[in-house]
């Protein structure tokens, strides 16, 4: 911080307690100093909070692409098979559990991040529906590959709304992030 000048006293542009670049003093009596550290802290807090959106965004996309992985040879592998042929269960539940734990994993840190924002409000109401419908579609992916029983008919569609799911999730949340989507808007909860 700069020091008043003795030469100029008021400083530049006459503001009380600046010094010839215009900072202020630390001994200065005026409150510009107070509203600038008010405003810092704002912007400071915004930065905040867009970083922990677009960090939210980047890790759903980044297991989005772990999903996609794991769905497409699990789709392909109940496909390939013939209607009267037995699935090798143990490598359906194998992709059906890495599909589990990154849904897990994407509900897990966007609960955190509506915890964690300045202003949750848009992300809790637009995030929470999507959630919801990834959790079910788990529920229903361990279920169904449990005993191998559904395989064929539930396992592809509730791995492709969970695919779907995902992709939903990061569209809303970068609307949010670039307060295009605000808590007084709706959407349709369809996925």
């Amino acid at each position: 911080m700069g020091v008043v000048s003795p030469r100029r006293g008021l400083g530049m542009g006459g503001n009380r307690g600046s010094d010839e670049s215009g900072e202020y003093s630390a001994t200065s009596t005026s409150s510009p100093g107070r509203r600038n550290s008010a405003w810092e802290r704002s912007v400071e807090s915004m930065r905040v909070r867009d970083a922990g959106l677009e960090d939210l965004k980047i890790f759903i996309e980044e297991q989005t692409a772990l999903l996609v992985r794991s769905i497409q040879p699990l789709v392909s592998i109940i496909r390939a098979a013939s209607p009267t042929a037995t699935f090798d269960l143990a490598t359906i539940q194998d992709h059906v559990a890495d599909i589990a734990t990154t849904v897990e994993d994407i509900v897990n840190r966007t609960s955190d991040a509506m915890r964690a924002v300045e202003n949750p409000a848009a992300l809790e109401k637009h995030a929470a529906p999507v959630l919801r419908v990834l959790e079910e579609c788990r529920a229903g992916l361990l279920d169904a590959s449990e005993d191998g029983n559904g395989v064929r008919a539930k396992v592809p569609g509730l791995a492709f709304k969970i695919a779907r799911g995902t992709k939903e999730l990061v569209l809303r949340v970068d609307r949010i992030e670039s307060e295009e989507l605000t808590e007084r808007q709706d959407l349709p909860n369809e996925i």
